[in-house]
């Protein structure tokens, strides 16, 4: 399984892939993730996402317009936004994600998200 991981916060980054190997360990025998925390590299297109975890309200970079271009160069087909502004949810839905994690909901929306996930 191939993960795209994009938060400013690397904190949260090692929580989420911690809580994300520990659930789907037993499904995913091979996962490789590809994670941001500064900066995106043009080579974020080069690969193809089977899952791709966006934050919104990046420093540098919108979320929902990287969503939209790793949805137009088919890149990913299943996006996932993380935010801790939980009023964007609706602006989100303009590029039809999968799932939204509120980080002030963390714990109840991850558990939500693997429910679905399995």
């Amino acid at each position: 399984m191939h993960i795209l991981i994009i938060d400013d916060d690397e904190m949260f980054i090692k929580k989420f892939k911690n809580d994300f190997d520990h659930r789907f360990d037993a499904l995913c025998d091979d996962t490789n993730y590809f994670v941001y925390t500064d900066g995106l590299d043009k080579r974020i297109f080069d690969y193809t996402y089977d899952l791709a975890f966006l934050d919104i309200d990046l420093k540098t970079v919108d979320g929902i317009a990287l969503a939209e271009k790793l949805r137009e160069k088919g890149k990913c087909q299943s996006i996932i936004f993380i935010s801790s502004h939980s009023y964007l949810v609706h602006s989100s839905l303009i590029v039809h994600p999968y799932f939204f994690i509120r980080k002030s909901e963390y714990e109840s929306d991850l558990s939500i998200l693997f429910d679905l996930l399995q």
